[in-house]
C-alpha cells in the first residue's frame, strides 16, 4: 500500500523583526496573517517583496511564505500558491545569514513538499504518471538536500515506476538504483531494475539483480519467473530446469509455472537434440496438465498445439525418410497423422480464443492441409491474409 506522507505543522509565525527601520507593510502582512486576513497580508507583503529595502530582508519572504502555504492550505487545488511559497522560504534562505528563520522555514517546507509527495501517490494510484512524476521529483530534490529516510526512498521507486510507465527506461533506471540505495525494498523493484539491465544487454548484472531479490523475496513468483528467463538467455538450462522444477515442488498447482516449464523444456530440447523426445514428452505433460486446470486458456492451447505440430513437421523432413523402408514410412506416416490430428483441437480452441493470434493460424492451416481439409485450410488461409489488412 502507497503511504501518505504526514508532518506536524506548526502554523505560528515567528515575529522577529529584521531591525528599527522595519517598513510597516511587512508588519501590517503579519498582523493579517495572525487575524487570518489572508488576501490582505497577500496584498501587503506582495508589496512589501517588490520594495527594494525590504525585498533584501529575509523577514519579507519569511513572512510571504507562510501567507502563501495558508492560501494553499485553503485552496490546495491552487497549486500556484504552494510554488510561491516555497520560492518565497527558499528566498528567505538565500538571504538568512544568521537562520533566524531557519527552523520555521524547514518546518513549513516538510509540509508543503509532503503536499507534493500525496498528491503525487493519489495521482500514481489512478495511473496518472504524467502529473505523478513532477510530484515525485520535487519531494527528491528537497529531501535529498536536507534528511533522506524511507519516504525519500519510496519517492526515488514511485519516480522510477512513473518513468518506466512513460517509456523513460534511462530515468526509470536512475530512481530505482538510487531506491536500492536508500534502503526502499520490494518485489518489483529488483524485478524491473533486472529488466532494464537485461534490456541494455547487461545480462549478468540483470541476474544478480534478480538473484538479490530472491533472497529478499523468495516466494515471490514474478522473480522466480525473470530468473529462469534470464538463466535461459543466458544457456544455463540445467539452473533453469532446476529453478522450475523446485518451483513446481512448491505449488504443484500453479498454471503460470507450469508454462514456464513447458518453456524451459522446449528451450532444452532446442539446445540438444539428444533430448528432443524426452522434453517433447515433458513438454506435452505440462501443458495438459495445465489444460486439465483451465482448459480455456489461450496459451496453454496454442503451446500445446505447437508442440504437437512441431514435432510433426520434424517427422516430415525428407531427408529423414529417404532410408526407410515402405513398412517404416507408413508407420511414420501414422505417426505424423495423428500428432496433426491431436494438435487439430487445440489449435482450433487457441484460435478461436486469440482470432488475431496469426501464429495459432498459420498452424491451424497447416493442420488442416496435411489432413486433407483444403477448404478449411484455405479459409483460414484468407483469415491470416486479412489480418496483415
Amino acid at each position: 500500500m502507497l503511504k501518505r506522507y504526514i508532518v506536524a505543522l506548526l502554523t505560528c509565525l515567528l515575529l522577529v523583526r529584521a531591525g528599527h527601520a522595519q517598513v510597516i507593510l511587512v508588519d501590517k502582512a503579519a498582523d493579517y496573517l495572525k487575524r487570518n486576513d489572508l488576501n490582505s497580508a497577500r496584498e501587503a507583503i506582495d508589496v512589501a517583496a517588490k520594495d527594494q529595502a525590504t525585498g533584501q530582508d529575509p523577514r519579507t519572504w519569511h513572512i510571504r511564505g507562510f501567507v502563501y502555504k495558508e492560501l494553499f492550505k485553503n485552496s490546495p487545488q491552487a497549486a500556484d500558491f504552494r510554488e510561491t511559497a516555497l520560492a518565497s522560504l527558499r528566498k528567505c534562505g538565500e538571504l538568512d545569514a544568521k537562520n533566524t528563520y531557519t527552523a520555521r522555514n524547514n518546518a513549513v517546507l516538510e509540509y508543503l513538499y509532503g503536499t507534493c509527495y500525496n498528491e503525487a501517490v493519489e495521482q500514481l494510484n489512478r495511473k496518472d504518471f504524467a502529473r505523478a512524476l513532477p510530484g515525485f521529483r520535487k519531494f527528491i530534490d528537497y529531501r535529498a538536500g536536507t534528511r533522506p529516510d524511507e519516504y525519500y526512498a519510496e519517492a526515488l521507486y514511485h519516480a522510477g515506476y512513473a518513468s518506466l510507465a512513460l517509456g523513460d527506461k534511462a530515468a526509470a533506471r536512475t530512481y530505482y538504483e538510487g531506491a536500492l540505495a536508500a534502503s526502499f525494498r520490494n518485489a518489483y523493484l529488483y524485478d524491473d531494475l533486472a529488466g532494464l539491465y537485461a534490456e541494455a544487454g547487461e545480462k549478468d548484472l540483470a541476474l544478480r539483480t534478480v538473484e538479490a531479490g530472491r533472497q529478499q523475496y523468495p516466494d515471490d513468483a514474478g522473480l522466480r519467473t525473470t530468473e529462469i528467463n534470464l538463466l535461459l538467455a543466458g544457456r544455463q538450462f540445467a539452473r533453469a530446469e532446476k529453478s522450475i522444477e523446485a518451483y513446481l515442488r512448491l505449488d504443484p498447482a500453479n498454471t503460470e509455472a507450469m508454462l514456464v516449464a513447458g518453456t524451459v523444456y522446449e528451450a532444452i530440447a532446442q539446445s540438444d537434440s539428444t533430448k528432443k523426445e524426452v522434453y517433447f514428452q515433458k513438454r506435452r505433460e505440462a501443458y495438459r496438465r495445465v489444460l486439465a486446470r483451465d482448459p480455456e486458456n489461450p496459451v496453454a492451447n496454442y503451446n500445446m498445439a505447437i508442440t504437437l505440430y512441431n514435432k510433426a513437421v520434424d517427422l516430415i523432413e525428407p531427408e529423414k525418410n529417404y532410408d526407410l523402408d515402405i513398412m517404416a514410412f507408413h508407420a511414420k506416416l501414422e505417426t505424423i497423422t495423428r500428432l496433426f490430428q491431436e494438435a487439430l483441437p487445440y489449435a482450433e480452441k487457441a484460435s478461436k480464443l486469440a482470432p488475431a493470434n496469426r501464429n495459432a493460424l498459420k498452424a491451424l492451416q497447416g493442420i488442416y492441409y496435411f489432413l486433407n481439409e483444403k477448404e478449411k485450410s484455405s479459409h483460414v488461409g484468407r483469415m491470416i491474409e486479412q489480418l496483415k489488412g
